[in-house]
């Protein structure tokens, strides 16, 4: 059976991490692991996110063109008239 000691310990460690920020699975040397496994996740989403702005952008861009060209139809259309 633990001893009352040595959990206690444990359990102080594990706060420790909580407070670090530091995620691990219980076994040794993983939390390096864990750590730059969430920076790569994190580049990731930063850059699906990045694309996403960027494909946004370009289709408001798109339809402000197509605006401005149904504009200028229509004013042709007027000057047409008017004539």
């Amino acid at each position: 059976m633990v001893k009352y000691e040595d959990y206690e310990e444990v359990c102080r460690v594990r706060r420790w991490y909580r407070k670090q920020g530091i995620r691990t699975n219980g076994k040794r040397g993983e939390s390096k692991r864990v750590k730059e496994k969430d920076k790569e996740e994190e580049e990731e989403e930063e850059k699906a996110e990045e694309e996403e702005e960027e494909e946004e952008e370009e289709e408001e861009e798109e339809e402000e063109e197509e605006e401005e060209e149904k504009d200028k139809r229509k004013k042709e259309r007027e000057r047409e008239r008017e004539q």
